[in-house]
């Protein structure tokens, strides 16, 4: 049992979101540290004890996942403190807007005492990485988004084609390798299944660059060092390079931008470009009309 504790009361991707935190304060001390999770959490329980400065993971129950999971401090903060020297809880405290990055933001309302100058550039889980000549793809969002998924499969499908050229694997990973969403790519690539936990997915991401949409899998390779291109709620791209601090947001539906920010070069394409036109074409007649109404007063 460690001296200290951290406490992460979030679903799984928030938790690795702010999982950089605890691995400062054990680097800075030197010393290993307990981490507390919510049960829905436990896939993740290999992955962390596999790192040398976690000692223990322990579990506490929260009502319910609005802003980070709540309470925060899973309603225990006397029983936590009367167990360890130290405790420092990550979970969000208030329901305040966002203004930082999630590991910033964790760090802050935390009071935690660690530098924060490189925090989101170093990796957190260790990870003897080659170079990325596989991709890992994941399309899994949360079930109530369904229109993430239908966005992540027309931002895809156009350039899947060359993305399997450039690669010497793609690989999905997934819950569940019979799902409709992989339909398309029957055939096209290897299935790996995270249902065991996420410390299966650390030897595919050792050689591989990550596709995904915005879920655990994103925050995987950001405590990784893994690059990685996100296709985001909003149907907007965004690429993060490893051990960046931050990420290169690409215009929304853009394929062709992920091939670019993926390091491969492609011909033009008329069809993508057709297609992206379509896309942005009532917005641009939107911010015309709001134009000419500004000039008339």
């Amino acid at each position: 049992m460690a001296e200290t504790l951290f406490t992460l009361p979030g679903r799984i991707g928030d938790n690795l979101a702010r999982l950089k935190v605890a691995h400062r304060w054990a680097r800075e001390r030197r010393a290993r540290v307990d981490l507390c999770l919510d049960p829905a959490s436990g896939p993740l329980e290999g992955l962390l004890l596999a790192q040398d400065w976690v000692d223990r993971v322990l579990y506490a129950e929260v009502h319910n996942y609005n802003f980070g999971g709540q309470p925060w401090d899973f309603g225990k903060d006397a029983w936590f403190r009367a167990r360890y020297r130290e405790v420092w809880h990550l979970g969000f405290r208030a329901i305040e807007p966002i203004t930082r990055h999630l590991t910033h933001e964790a760090l802050e309302r935390s009071g935690c005492p660690v530098r924060r100058e490189g925090l989101l550039e170093e990796p957190c889980i260790a990870l003897e990485r080659g170079a990325p000549r596989d991709l890992l793809v994941h399309l899994e969002a949360s079930p109530d988004k369904p229109e993430v998924r239908r966005q992540a499969l027309e931002t895809l499908l156009p350039v899947f084609g060359i993305l399997a050229r450039a690669f010497r694997r793609i690989r999905f990973a997934g819950l569940d390798p019979d799902s409709p969403l992989y339909a398309p790519f029957r055939g096209s690539g290897e299935f790996v299944d995270s249902r065991s936990g996420m410390l299966a997915l650390l030897g595919p991401l050792a050689t591989s660059a990550v596709l995904c949409v915005d879920s655990a899998v994103r925050w995987l390779a950001f405590d990784c060092g893994v690059p990685s291109v996100v296709l985001r709620h909003d149907g907007s791209v965004a690429f993060r390079g490893a051990r960046a601090a931050s990420e290169t947001v690409l215009r929304p539906y853009d394929s062709s931008g992920v091939l670019r920010a993926l390091g491969i070069r492609a011909p033009f394409s008329p069809r993508l470009a057709l297609r992206y036109a379509r896309r942005r074409a009532p917005g641009l007649l939107r911010e015309s009309a709001r134009a000419l109404r500004r000039f008339w007063g």
